[in-house]
């Protein structure tokens, strides 16, 4: 669940990132260095740099290219463009024979000198697309979605473009491939049908946390039941309205959304104010008409259509309210300058129960001003600005029909860190890093100067800079952050190691960082490097006069290998310019596993998140197939947890401890159980009943068939199973079957009075504490479990579920 959780919030975070701009563009450098999982250059490989804008009226996304062009032979691309801060930008490489290549420039750290590529090896991602009723559908535009976590930073953020790039059409049989992904990604899908302006959206999981996984060549994507939707904008008197942007996209309200989500579409009214979408599912909708024009007297209303109900397909009329006007200017308290480019939201709770929020996102012109039709009362106000504090207080005047209202905020700014940066000799220190504890990475200008935001201050704090081109470093604790820090260039360390497997062979392309660990925090450090084909990096720029209490913190990243514990540095020990790592060791990830997630009746429960964690493993996120089935790679040798969904389907999740290299691992919904490697006593005799203690006197030795329950009163499954068991007293008499219920654990009052409410009348027995041999030897790998013998005890059938029972009477 904490997993999820942070998932959630860096989606969420980006989210806002994407759609808070704040200021004028930024000049931004950029290098881009391409390489294989063997640290060859790859060259001519096809660079595009973009940025993610979204129109937040409309949900619709937009991909704003700032870069492209094709890497040299040594496979360096460099780029400089205009970027609006703050705005994370992916930066994107492809080849023919290579896997899609990708990574991104936080909005924190566009100072990065270098921004590293690894293209993997390709693995086939294929499937088809049928029609609501099973049917191919045949030329078909399908476009994939790729993501990844194997980078803490990319976090499973899609990859929207460029759309060439991951984009196929099916063929006669509704078939489609891809080959371009590498093993760690995987994706979801956005499926236009020929001839149709709808596009289909796909993903497992609602939480977004995965795709499908790389890998599966099973996928079977089913377009939903489409309808059609038609109605007309009126105003209060009932007369058309023509011009109104007519909106329509997927009611994410309702349980279940993402099943049948699509790219919201939009449309003008005609002259009569009527509209029209076509292929749309047979869902609920939120269908919004949009006034654009404040010369027009009227508000946005947005209402909530079924079109499951045919009657609320056709003739659906949206009456429009009049509003009032309403006039904001933004103002810096500090400067006294008008804010530009800042995004508000405004927003009013509906009177109709058929009607959803009033929503309008705008951003300030040059004169920090906007201006919006309004419903009329009181309207909710937020802003989105990193550059300014956050104030919940500020409220708007009343909105008053066919008014115009005025308001003016002034803004308290963000902290910031201001200073200047030189060199040994007193001139000023241009285009060098400049940082500070979870604050900005940035660049001096011509004078020298920087100036960080930062969301805190604590003590210890520190600010940095880092000349890596000449080797030179300042570090400085930050006393009071309202004065400026002047930071002094000084001859800095040079940092050399070699990253190696277990058997002392170099790992090239391995991603190594740099942090700083200072009293109770962590943060960012030198940039990252890459190890060369011999395995060897090297940092320079190290600060070698750190405090005694402030050290480096050393991760190491790559494709193949396993996890690295995080090595601690001690550089103030190094008397000398040159400290020199000894050989950091990396366990290969050459393992796999593959299993099944099984619901609590026994049924394969397909489409679902799998969490990945260890020690030593590398933390991923992967799913389930449409049949249940889980593939894991690249696991390094020992014990791996896994956890598959997290609730939301109705039942809880279910967790099982296992081996790397183990196959056909089961996870049950709702238990948590170690994996044990298959062992079967069908066609043998039940071994003997030692050790088990039964609650009443009874003879083992009777020749009458059994059916036997190996269950836990703690896990819900197991009371359920228990509970159709006793449903099933009458059946039983008629097959003359004795029926034992064996709790995996010592029996005690709490489970003897649940049992005597079911009035089951079977034989009751209880395991001892130690009771994962017993298990073992009667074949128990996971509860409940069901065992069926004959009169002679030979087993007939074992691990089946209750829904299977009438069967295997039967036989």
């Amino acid at each position: 669940m904490e997993k999820l959780q942070k998932q959630a919030f860096l989606i969420w975070s980006m989210i806002l990132l994407l759609c808070s701009i704040a200021g004028a563009a930024q000049r931004v450098g950029c290098s881009v260095v391409i390489v294989d999982v063997e640290g060859k250059s790859v060259s001519n490989a096809e660079v595009v740099i973009y940025e993610l804008e979204s129109d937040w009226n409309t949900d619709r996304k937009k991909i704003n290219v700032l870069s492209s062009g094709q890497a040299n032979s040594s496979g360096q691309f460099k780029a400089s463009f205009d970027c609006m801060m703050p705005r994370c930008v992916m930066v994107v490489a492809c080849k023919a024979g290579y896997a899609l290549g990708w990574d991104v420039l936080p909005y924190k750290d566009f100072a990065r000198p270098t921004c590293y590529i690894i293209l993997d090896k390709p693995v086939s991602l294929s499937g088809q697309v049928v029609d609501h009723q099973g049917r191919p559908v045949a030329n078909a535009r399908v476009q994939a979605l790729p993501k990844t976590g194997k980078l803490e930073r990319l976090e499973q953020s899609p990859v929207f473009g460029p759309s060439k790039w991951m984009t196929v059409n099916t063929d006669s049989n509704g078939c489609f491939e891809f080959k371009c992904f590498g093993e760690e990604v995987s994706a979801d899908f956005w499926i236009t049908a020929a001839g149709s302006s709808t596009t289909y959206k796909f993903t497992p999981h609602s939480t977004s946390s995965c795709g499908y996984q790389v890998g599966q060549n099973d996928i079977c994507l089913a377009l939903p039941k489409r309808t059609e939707i038609r109605g007309c904008v009126v105003d209060d008197q009932g007369d058309a309205v023509s011009g109104m942007t007519v909106v329509i996209r997927r009611n994410p309200r309702e349980e279940g959304y993402f099943k049948n989500d699509y790219v919201p579409l939009s449309c003008q009214t005609d002259a009569k104010g009527r509209f029209s979408f076509i292929n749309i599912p047979a869902v609920s909708h939120f269908l919004g008409a949009l006034n654009t024009d404040v010369s027009k007297p009227w508000v946005d209303k947005t209402t909530i259509c079924n079109a499951a109900d045919l009657n609320q397909c056709e003739n659906i009329k949206i009456q429009l309210d009049h509003g009032g006007i309403l006039e904001l200017r933004m103002v810096d308290k500090a400067s006294q300058k008008p804010i530009r480019d800042m995004m508000l939201i405004l927003s009013k709770k509906p009177e109709a129960e058929n009607e959803w929020w009033f929503r309008r996102i705008f951003r300030t012109d040059s004169d920090g001003r906007v201006k919006a039709m309004c419903p009329i009362g009181q309207c909710g106000f937020r802003f989105w600005d990193d550059r300014y504090q956050r104030n919940e207080d500020l409220k708007l005047p009343l909105i008053k029909k066919g008014k115009t209202v005025a308001a003016e905020f002034e803004l308290e700014p963000n902290e910031s860190l201001k200073g200047v940066v030189r060199n040994p000799d007193g001139s000023v220190a241009q285009n060098v890093i400049a940082q500070m504890t979870w604050g900005q990475r940035v660049l001096t200008d011509s004078t020298g100067a920087f100036k960080i935001s930062y969301d805190d201050f604590r003590e210890n704090m520190v600010a940095m800079a880092c000349d890596v081109k000449n080797n030179r470093a300042a570090f400085e604790i930050i006393g009071d952050p309202r004065e400026p820090v002047n930071l002094t260039l000084a001859p800095a360390k040079t940092m050399t190691g070699q990253i190696t497997d277990t058997k002392g062979q170099p790992i090239p392309a391995a991603r190594v960082s740099v942090s700083i660990r200072g009293p109770g925090y962590l943060s960012g450090g030198c940039p990252e490097v890459l190890t060369d084909r011999k395995g060897k990096f090297t940092f320079r720029a190290i600060p070698g006069d750190l405090p005694e209490d402030f050290s480096f913190r050393l991760s190491v990243s790559t494709m193949n290998h396993g996890a690295f514990s995080y090595k601690r540095l001690n550089v103030q020990q190094q008397s000398d310019r040159a400290i020199e790592l000894k050989s950091i060791q990396m366990s290969e990830a050459n393992q796999t596993m593959d299993g099944i997630v099984l619901d609590r009746d026994g049924k394969p429960a397909p489409l679902l998140p799998i969490f990945v964690q260890g020690e030593g493993q590398y933390e991923r996120t992967a799913s389930t197939d449409q049949n249940g089935r889980f593939l894991l790679r690249r696991l390094r040798e020992g014990e791996v947890r896994l956890q598959a969904g997290i609730g939301p389907e109705g039942f809880e999740p279910g967790r099982v401890t296992a081996h790397s290299g183990d196959t056909n691992v089961k996870i049950f919904m709702g238990q948590s159980r170690r994996h044990v490697p298959e062992v079967t006593i069908k066609g043998r005799q039940i071994p003997k009943w030692d050790s088990i203690q039964f609650q009443d006197d009874w003879n083992t030795t009777q020749s009458k068939p059994l059916l036997i329950c190996f269950w836990d009163y703690q896990q819900r499954p197991s009371r359920h199973v228990v509970g159709q068991l006793a449903s099933m007293k009458e059946t039983f008499k008629k097959q003359n079957l004795t029926v034992v219920l064996l709790h995996a654990a010592p029996m005690d009052d709490k489970v003897r009075e649940w049992l005597e409410t079911k009035n089951t009348d079977y034989e009751v027995g209880g395991l001892p504490k130690e009771s994962e041999d017993v298990c073992k030897k009667w074949g128990v790998r996971s509860l409940p479990w069901l065992i069926l013998t004959d009169a002679e005890h030979e087993v007939l059938a074992e691990g089946f579920s209750v829904a299977e029972l009438e069967h295997k009477l039967g036989e």
